[in-house]
């Protein structure tokens, strides 16, 4: 009797132990563990071009680990459905209604940025890959309104004469110190810097890019200066090795970096190493059509799929090299790692074979619209010893400035999910908002860019469309011929059964915050006596 006495006491005290070391309050939360973030920010990447998130033909291995061992979002969006303005709300916290930059010509604010607030408490702040929200200083940075986004008028004088080294926005201006990669967003479309100087030696496989430097660039003191590479060097590598080598020299320090990834967005060309991981006996395993260029993307692409797989899977072994890098540094269990992208899956051509790859899932379209597959992306967050889950609140990237200056200064703030890194359920915001509109004098580049403003509330998406297309200039839109398009996204994810007739007095409460953000600043005009039976 004494021994089975004793083992009772001994077991109770055991379990008591075990649930005192499973007590939450005993735990190490996000605020108290977290002290340096990386984003790892994708160009381009759908939501469906992930395994985790139903990916069937892309190796993604990395990624689809992290959405076991982390945190996967199900309900994440971009701020924009293309790429300026959505990393311009990165950064600066505010949603394209809200901030100064709402359209592609426009210049980068003077709005607070993450890196600014991060900066002035000590943090290192860095920058490695795609900033693309600089212009040229002096007359080429009206020279280049006028022409982008195609700059099909440049001649190789205009792109020695008219852009300097000198930039205006740069990452400097925006609170970074260090910074190797891409300064313009025309920049930024190559993967090689091995086309010729001139046109004349221009080759299918080689073409001459009008406007597009043959240099990346670096931060020097608070100077931006040329950082030169060599033909044979695929430029997301270049940029990836200086991100891990920037990592060694600030372990020891709090920090904020953002790898702004210029994969797998175009032009279409892969490292070969990983383009052979879709190649058999040299051949794509993939049904392929060539890819004969079109007015903007020159190159010639004999097997596009291939490429834009091997492209996708390069990103993944990118984000495996910051995972072992935190993990040998022994910093991964104080550093949170965000991995997601600036909008949803490209459209153009043979530029990304959206349909074949499902490169949206279940969402409807894809990058520069606003339906669900141009700004739903993957978005994955992790850090070594995360409480792993799926997450199915709508939240946005707008929230992420709130979510890191919460995790630095430990103040609540209103926009954060940092509640959401242990697991606790935040409110989502009362309405999340989107618009989107470009220069119609230009021709447009894909024919689904067409939608304007959005607006979500609970489960309601109000999608309103551009009226009038055959405008060639830059118009305030106004009431001619307004349509509205609602959805049920928890029943209808793929928008595709229009219900504003249906549910009119959902459609008009929505209708209401459109008009908060129609305004001239936005080149937008208010919708006024709007019938739910006039379309």
């Amino acid at each position: 009797m004494p021994f089975k006495l004793s083992f009772f006491v001994v077991s109770l005290f055991l379990l008591c132990a075990c649930q005192e070391q499973e007590n939450p309050s005993s735990r190490a939360t996000a605020k108290t563990q977290i002290e340096n973030i990386i984003i790892i920010y994708a160009d381009d990447l759908g939501f469906g071009q992930v395994g985790a998130y139903g990916q069937q033909l892309i190796q993604t291995p990395r990624m689809d680990d992290l959405a076991t061992r982390g945190i996967r979002f199900t309900q994440f969006y971009s701020s924009a459905a293309y790429c300026p303005p959505a990393r311009n709300s990165l950064l600066t916290g505010l949603h394209t209604g809200e901030s100064n930059w709402k359209n592609p010509v426009d210049m980068f604010g003077e709005e607070e940025t993450i890196a600014d607030v991060l900066k002035a408490r000590g943090y290192d702040t860095s920058i490695f890959g795609k900033w693309g929200m600089s212009h040229a200083d002096d007359s080429a940075a009206q020279f280049i309104r006028d022409t982008y986004p195609l700059c099909s008028n440049m001649t190789q004088d205009d792109m020695i004469r008219k852009l300097p080294e000198e930039f205006i926005n740069g990452p400097a201006d925006a609170g970074f110190t260090t910074f190797v990669g891409f300064m313009q967003h025309r920049d930024a479309h190559v993967h090689y810097h091995d086309s010729p100087q001139t046109p004349e030696e221009s080759t299918p496989y080689h073409p001459y890019y009008e406007g597009v430097r043959q240099d990346l660039f670096q931060l020097i003191g608070d100077e931006v200066k040329r950082y030169k590479t060599t033909p044979d060097q695929y430029l997301p590598d270049v940029i990836m090795d200086e991100a891990i080598a920037h990592l060694r020299t600030v372990k020891d320090n709090k920090f904020f970096m953002l790898i702004s990834s210029t994969l797998p967005h175009a032009e279409l060309v892969s490292h070969p190493d990983t383009k052979k991981l879709y190649q058999q006996n040299g051949k794509s395993i993939f049904p392929e059509t060539p890819w004969t260029g079109n007015h903007i993307f020159f190159r010639h692409v004999d097997e596009p799929r291939a490429e834009l797989a091997g492209m996708i899977t390069r990103l993944d072994q990118h984000v495996g090299m910051v995972i072992d890098e935190l993990e040998a540094l022994g910093i991964a269990d104080k550093t949170l790692v965000i991995i997601s992208s600036d909008n949803g899956a490209h459209l153009a051509g043979g530029m990304n074979d959206f349909e074949f790859f499902r490169s949206s899932g279940e969402l409807r379209d894809g990058k520069w619209t606003i339906y669900e597959g141009g700004i739903r992306v993957p978005t994955i967050m992790y850090y070594n010893g995360i409480r792993a889950g799926v997450e199915e609140t709508p939240f946005a990237q707008y929230q992420l400035k709130d979510t890191i200056l919460e995790l630095a200064t430990g103040e609540p703030l209103n926009r954060s999910i940092v509640p959401v890194l242990d697991r606790e359920r935040v409110e989502p915001l009362p309405h999340l908002y989107w618009q989107h509109h470009y220069d119609k004098s230009e021709e447009p580049l894909y024919e689904k860019a067409h939608t304007l403003q959005a607006v979500r509330q609970g489960d309601w998406k109000l999608v309103r469309l551009e009226p009038t297309p055959d405008t060639t200039t830059w118009a305030v839109y106004g009431n001619n011929s307004v349509k509205l398009e609602l959805y049920n996204l928890r029943e209808d994810a793929g928008e595709t059964q229009d219900r504003h007739q249906e549910h009119c007095d959902i459609t008009l409460a929505l209708v209401d915050i459109l008009n908060i953000y129609a305004t001239a600043d936005n080149k937008i005009a208010p919708i006024e006596n709007f019938q739910c039976n006039q379309q």
